[in-house]
C-alpha cells in the first residue's frame, strides 16, 4: 500500500489549523457544581468562544469562564452581572445595578442574598452598593444559594476571562445555544 504524501501532509495540516483553532478560536469546558442551574446542569459540556473577547467587553447577562481567583488550576462559568463603572447593590433578596433591579428569569425567583464576609476587590473591600473597577467584571451564578462568585471573591480581571460560553453541547438532552 502506497502513501500519498501530499494526502499525509494535508491531514497534518488540517489537524494543526484544528488544533490552532480550538486553541485561539474555541474551548470547552465541563460544569462540575449546580452554580449555574437550573440553565447549565453539573456534568454539562460546553462551548466557548475567544474572538469576541479581544478588544470587547462581554455583556451584562453574558455567561462567561474564567481563571477561579482562589484556585488558578480551576475555570469557573458564571453570568456576567455588571461591568467597569456600574453599581452592583443587593437589598431585598434582589440585584441592582445602577440603583435598578435585574430582571432575572433565570435565577426562578430565588433570593440573592449578599455575603457575611466582605471579599476584597483591587481597591480594598467590598462594600454595597459597590462601584465595578476598570478593567473587571462582576459574576455571579444562576442559582445564589450554591454559588461563590463576585460575593466570594469580589470582581474578576477582564484578562481571567478564557471565553463567552455560545452553547451547552452535552448531553444530548441538554444543547442548546446560550447566546
Amino acid at each position: 500500500m502506497l502513501l500519498d504524501l501530499g494526502l499525509i501532509a494535508a491531514m497534518a495540516e488540517g489537524a494543526a489549523l484544528g488544533t490552532a483553532a480550538r486553541a485561539l478560536v474555541l474551548g470547552s469546558y465541563r460544569v462540575p457544581t449546580s452554580s449555574m442551574a437550573p440553565a447549565i446542569q453539573p456534568g454539562d459540556r460546553l462551548v466557548g468562544e475567544r474572538i469576541t473577547l479581544h478588544g470587547h467587553v462581554p455583556s451584562r447577562g453574558s455567561v462567561v469562564t474564567f481563571r477561579d481567583p482562589q484556585n488558578a488550576r480551576s475555570t469557573l462559568v458564571k453570568r456576567v452581572i455588571a461591568t467597569e463603572g456600574h453599581v452592583v447593590d443587593i437589598r431585598g433578596g434582589r440585584v441592582l445595578v445602577d440603583g435598578t433591579p435585574l430582571d432575572e428569569p433565570y435565577v426562578q425567583g430565588r433570593r440573592t442574598n449578599a455575603p457575611t464576609a466582605s471579599p476584597t476587590g483591587p481597591d480594598g473591600p467590598v462594600r454595597y452598593p459597590y462601584v465595578v473597577p476598570k478593567g473587571h467584571l462582576w459574576v455571579m451564578g444562576d442559582n445564589r444559594g450554591s454559588s461563590r462568585d463576585s460575593r466570594v471573591f469580589g470582581p474578576i480581571p477582564l484578562q481571567a476571562v478564557s471565553s463567552r460560553v455560545v452553547a451547552v453541547v452535552w448531553p444530548r438532552s441538554h444543547a442548546r445555544r446560550l447566546v
